[in-house]
This record gives C-alpha cells, sequence and structure tokens, in this order.
C-alpha cells in the first residue's frame, strides 16, 4: 500500500522470498488491481531457466510468470539485473 499510493515513481520492487532466492514483482496501478505500472518485458512471459536465462543477458533468472507481473532470480544481484531490464524496455 505504501508504494502504491505514496511512490508513483517506483515500477518494480525487489525482495527475497522464503526459500532464499529473490523476486522482482511489478508494482499495481492502484490498490486492489492486477494492472501494473508496468509490466515485465513480453518476451519474457511464462520462461524460465536456460530459457529465460539467454533473453535476460545471463542474470541468474528462474522464471518469469506468463502475467509478467513477477520474475525470480537466484541473487539479489540477479533480481536487480532483473528489475534493471524490465525498466530498459
Amino acid at each position: 500500500d505504501t508504494v502504491v499510493t505514496g511512490a508513483p515513481q517506483v515500477l518494480f520492487c525487489v525482495f527475497p522470498d522464503a526459500t532464499g532466492a529473490w523476486r522482482v514483482q511489478a508494482v499495481p496501478d492502484r490498490i486492489g488491481s492486477f494492472g501494473k505500472r508496468k509490466s515485465l518485458p513480453a518476451e519474457w512471459s511464462d520462461k524460465s531457466g536456460a530459457e529465460l536465462a539467454a533473453l535476460t543477458e545471463g542474470a541468474d533468472a528462474i522464471f518469469c510468470h506468463k502475467g509478467l507481473f513477477i520474475a525470480g532470480a537466484k541473487s539479489r544481484d540477479g533480481a536487480l539485473a532483473l528489475a534493471k531490464l524490465a525498466l530498459a524496455k
């Protein structure tokens, strides 16, 4: 809620998950919405493993959801790299 209402310039959040991996998540366009301020790149949709790594310039990406709202990486640096790539597209 804080990011959605108080930080309109933020497009993605990066955070650790319960398994020790890291996530990059698109910020909703409003509270309770499935809309996103910016989606992850369309070519990442429903990709994982080596296929996603090839599309993300070698980032240690694990997966990208087909809805383009969340992706995972093995490391914090990997998740930050995904977020930077998504911002550039």
